[in-house]
């Protein structure tokens, strides 16, 4: 149904029935799907703060090194990354990681980002030399 909604244009109205859904489950792996989809209800209402928001919110929910905190890490990496702003992706993934030190998967996402940062600010510095 929140599909539906969302198809329609009718964001608020998809949010809100995708709020309740969460409230009223009891499912654990449920709640962290369905947190999934309203991140993605709230990204294609062009609210990313609040996207990743609920991504965040679903992390600690999930088991280490599994595919669905894959999956979390891989939908905030493309929030930011959809905007350009990879400065805000690694004031994010620091964030999550001083939330959650214990997550291999954060520190290699960061590590990865470092690298891609330190790399575009080497081009940039000789960019204008060729």
């Amino acid at each position: 149904m929140t599909e539906l909604l969302a198809d329609e244009g009718l964001y608020d109205e998809a949010i809100e029935l995708q709020e309740g859904l969460i409230e009223n489950s009891k499912d654990a792996f449920q709640t962290v799907l369905r947190r999934i989809q309203l991140g993605r209800l709230f990204r294609r209402a062009d609210q990313k703060e609040k996207s990743v928001a609920a991504w965040r919110a679903a992390l600690p929910a999930t088991g280490h090194d599994t595919w669905i905190e894959r999956e979390l890490i891989a939908l905030i990496d493309s929030a930011f990354r959809r905007k350009d702003d990879l400065k805000g992706l690694r004031v994010e993934v620091e964030k999550m990681i001083e939330d959650e030190p214990k997550r291999l998967s954060l520190k290699v996402a960061y590590a990865e980002l470092l690298t891609q940062l330190r790399s575009e600010k080497k081009r940039s510095k000789f960019g204008n030399r060729f």
